[in-house]
């Protein structure tokens, strides 16, 4: 299934693979994307072993840092878009949202021109990114509709306070 073809069913049919050197927040995007009822997450602590999950299992979603030791985040996403890798050729088109703590805009244009769908700068704010993916994803995420049906609270979501 494509992130696409999920509107139909929600984040459940939607796997996600989450890419990052820092332990503290795959930790953090596996409970909020749980949270908020993704059904598959994946994780992976650097780009080499991003690309051998997209190499041998099909996700609908990347979520990426870009500094990383070794293959950093943005190689990764040229790899994926390329297509020179004959075994990661289905992800070719699989949405990616990268994670920065740059805010530079000479990074988020290396970003869209590497091809990833869309950049979140950090510090993580689960609401935030949870909207970037329900915009990238074209689906509806029942959590999200019903705490934007709330007045502005705390809410606790996977373990996450989130507002």
């Amino acid at each position: 299934m494509n992130a696409v073809s999920a509107l139909a069913t929600g984040p459940g049919a939607i796997s996600v693979l989450v890419v990052d050197d820092d332990d503290t927040t795959r930790g953090i995007l596996t409970s909020v994307l749980t949270g908020f009822g993704f059904g598959s997450v994946l994780e992976a602590s650097c780009g080499e072993s991003a690309a051998d999950t997209l190499r041998n299992m099909r996700v609908d979603l990347v979520i990426c840092d870009i500094k990383m030791d070794g293959m950093n985040g943005l190689a990764l996403v040229r790899l994926v878009r390329s297509g020179v890798d004959a075994g990661m050729r289905h992800t070719r088109n699989v949405p990616i949202i990268m994670l920065t703590s740059y805010g530079d805009e000479r990074v988020i244009a290396a970003c869209q021109a590497a091809g990833a769908n869309a950049y979140i700068v950090k510090p993580l704010r689960p609401l935030r990114l949870i909207r970037r993916i329900a915009a990238v994803c074209h689906v509806e995420i029942p959590k999200l509709t019903e705490l934007a049906s709330k007045p502005s609270a705390i809410v606790m979501v996977g373990g996450q306070a989130v507002s």
